[in-house]
């Protein structure tokens, strides 16, 4: 899934972005803030002598970014955090309820597209790269003890939303995200190094206020 992603999916939309914007009215700076529900992927712990499947509750998430809006879209710095709850995981058939959670906190660099829709209305697709610290915070009931339970990899995201208008430097939106890292390596006590998956769905709203 990480190689797609690197290899076709990230540059298709990023040429897809710089051929097919929307051209806004005036540049200008603008602050955003939105936030919302996260659905991370089922996950596996590989590289442990005996692999743990993991399953997460519904998280939530939360961003604040400074962008700034070009005459063909906009570009934006964004800080982000998300954190899931474990559910329940699995070693060699046997299922436990360990609890602890799972959450990155992320720097992005992001390109919009803005697309004019009926009245105040308009659509946006969007794709980001950058970095987040992916942390697990668990139990011992896991099976593994870990000596490094974080770790910084490569992040990459990709969205698109609805918004609204409300006033000339006030603008609300809807929008969902994919997320995804490099798998994340972690150490136990034992000397192994264990990867995780992370993939996860964002259903976000949040406004932007221009200035």
């Amino acid at each position: 899934m990480f190689a797609f992603a690197k290899n076709f999916l990230v540059p298709g939309l990023i040429l897809f972005l710089i051929f097919y914007p929307r051209v806004a009215v005036a540049s200008s700076f603008y602050l955003g803030l939105h936030g919302g529900a996260t659905l991370l992927d089922d996950a596996e712990l590989t590289g442990s002598t005996n692999p743990v499947s993991v399953d997460f509750d519904l998280g939530y998430s939360a961003a604040l970014s400074l962008g700034y809006e070009l005459t063909e879209g906009r570009l934006e710095l964004e800080t982000a955090y998300q954190t899931t709850d474990i559910e329940g995981i699995e070693i060699v058939g046997m299922s436990f309820d360990p609890g602890g959670s799972v959450s990155a906190a992320s720097a992005m660099f992001n390109s919009y597209a803005d697309y004019d829709l009926a009245g105040p209305w308009a659509a946006h697709f969007m794709v980001g790269l950058g970095a987040s610290r992916v942390a697990l915070d668990q139990d011992l009931s896991l099976g593994l003890d870990f000596s490094k339970d974080d770790d910084i990899v490569f992040a990459y995201q990709s969205g698109l939303g609805l918004s609204y208008d409300v006033a000339r430097s006030f603008v609300l939106d809807a929008s969902y995200r994919y997320f995804g890292t490099r798998d994340p390596e972690f150490n136990t006590s034992g000397g192994e190094e264990i990867e995780m998956e992370y993939r996860s769905h964002n259903l976000n709203v949040g406004f932007r206020y221009s200035f």
